[in-house]
């Protein structure tokens, strides 16, 4: 039941997000996020937790899919605000 609740609140946090239009540093953040919630279910199969591992499977696969898509799409924001907050914390 875990890995179902992660799927849908990864989607229901895209969709919110979407909606509120927040900037895009914050919107890269929130779908970190989401992508991190997806591969909670991993643990449950790690520690064979679970008799059926397709509802885990399919949350890690739907978070993977969120996080390259995040990637490919916002590739130039993502590494620039990961520049400037290394700057900030003196990496």
């Amino acid at each position: 039941m875990i890995p179902v609740i992660c799927i849908f609140a990864d989607l229901a946090l895209t969709i919110s997000v979407k909606i509120i239009f927040p900037e895009l540093g914050d919107y890269i953040l929130y779908l970190l996020i989401v992508v991190i919630l997806g591969f909670f279910p991993a643990v449950f199969l790690f520690f064979n937790w679970t008799t059926n591992p397709i509802p885990s499977l399919l949350s890690m696969g739907i978070s993977t899919v969120m996080f390259i898509v995040l990637f490919v799409s916002h590739k130039n924001v993502i590494l620039y605000e990961w520049k400037n907050e290394c700057k900030s914390n003196g990496f």
